[in-house]
């Protein structure tokens, strides 16, 4: 399950209680247009109205958590309730558009990962490519060496050859 930060409730556990804002979600997703290419640039398996749907839950429970201990503390000092529930606003929104943000560190690290690993694992290609290794043997090879991201993109290609997918399919992919 996809992890959101900020959260005090377990991923699987924010999916299912996060139904309750999908409504919400729904409408407000035109006004996020790249979280979908970023959800999938990371592998992330929810869509983006049930993200965004988790991401609004998450911020609620926030602003109830802290709008709670904030104003306790404001009344407790003698200052005015309201000014508890202000601050926790504030820190929500910001909670809110770290949560929306998230998904693309996801991406972007992912993506920093494959192109760091690329340059080694062509040489490696290369090496054994002049040594007569076949094609197929290279890129089990590369799948099952330590090049991060990029071993695990050959091992979705490895297993789709395996499956009967040409192998100009499946690296395509």
């Amino acid at each position: 399950m996809y992890k959101i930060p900020f959260s005090f409730l377990p991923a699987d556990t924010l999916k299912r209680v996060s139904h309750l804002t999908l409504g919400v979600a729904e409408i407000l997703i035109p006004t996020f247009p790249f979280l979908k290419f970023h959800l999938e640039q990371s592998e992330a398996d929810v869509s983006p109205e049930e993200y965004l749907s988790m991401c609004i839950t998450s911020t609620l429970l926030f602003f109830v958590f802290f709008a709670a201990i904030l104003t306790a503390i404001m009344i407790t000092i003698g200052k005015g309730f309201y000014i508890g529930a202000i601050i926790s606003f504030i820190f929500s929104i910001f909670v809110f558009f770290q949560q929306i943000a998230y998904p693309k560190l996801k991406a972007n690290k992912r993506v920093g990962s494959l192109e760091r690993n690329l340059l080694p694992a062509l040489q490696n290609i290369h090496i054994q490519l002049n040594s007569g290794v076949p094609l197929f043997d290279i890129l089990i090879n590369i799948s099952m060496s330590d090049y991060g991201e990029l071993s695990k993109e050959f091992k979705k290609a490895i297993k789709d050859m395996n499956s009967g997918v040409h192998q100009v399919s499946a690296l395509e992919a």
